[in-house]
């Protein structure tokens, strides 16, 4: 039998003026040429290896779309306990979660906030469910239809872009750009907003 000692060697960290940190145009991904596109794909590879973080900007995702959906975000965290628990989150991990309910791994008490989770609408009678539990169906407050209409669609822009950025990251790899992007055609993908209502600060966990 033949045994192999592993070792692990990690660099040292150090502290990053967050200017430092690169910001990548990724409109080439949608609208430049495949040599533009390549670009982009080589330019996160440059960022995820000497840096190992980068900022994306011109992603697609239209203000109005984002403004649309913090908007109605606020408008349900408003609605009392009672209207938000006839969504409570199910076992496929889709609904309201209120105060209480959550808690990072490691810390000493629950997050004090307010949660609402969603991800793709499928139909009713769909067994991805039983392949995967985060593929279940969605819970949509009766009587407040805003929120799915303006939420929705920003996870799908954000699906879009994830897209994208799968394409980008086979192409900064010398990969057919689609060589991630064709081993999948329902991702797990969840979208989450967020409440943290006012707290003292000896409520911190």
């Amino acid at each position: 039998m033949l045994n192999r000692s592993v070792y692990m060697f990690y660099t040292k960290s150090k502290t990053i003026s967050v200017e430092k940190i690169p910001v990548i145009n990724v409109s080439p991904l949608r609208k430049g040429t495949s040599e533009e596109a390549r670009s982009v794909g080589m330019a996160i590879r440059k960022a995820a290896e000497e840096m190992g973080f980068f900022y994306i900007s011109d992603h697609g995702i239209p203000k109005e779309l984002i403004n649309q959906a913090y908007n109605a975000t606020k408008d349900f965290f408003k609605k009392p306990k009672y209207f938000k628990n006839k969504v409570k989150i199910n076992s496929n991990h889709h609904g309201f979660l209120s105060i209480g309910q959550s808690k990072m791994e490691g810390a000493k008490k629950e997050d004090l906030k307010e949660s609402f989770v969603w991800g793709l609408d499928l139909p009713d009678d769909t067994s991805d469910s039983e392949k995967n539990p985060f593929l279940g169906n969605n819970q949509w407050p009766e009587g407040m239809p805003q929120l799915r209409e303006s939420v929705y669609p920003y996870f799908e822009a954000g699906l879009k872009c994830g897209s994208e950025m799968m394409k980008a990251f086979a192409l900064g790899m010398d990969l057919p750009e689609d060589s991630f992007l064709k081993t999948f055609d329902k991702p797990i993908a969840r979208g989450s907003i967020i409440f943290y209502p006012p707290q003292t600060p000896d409520l911190a966990g």
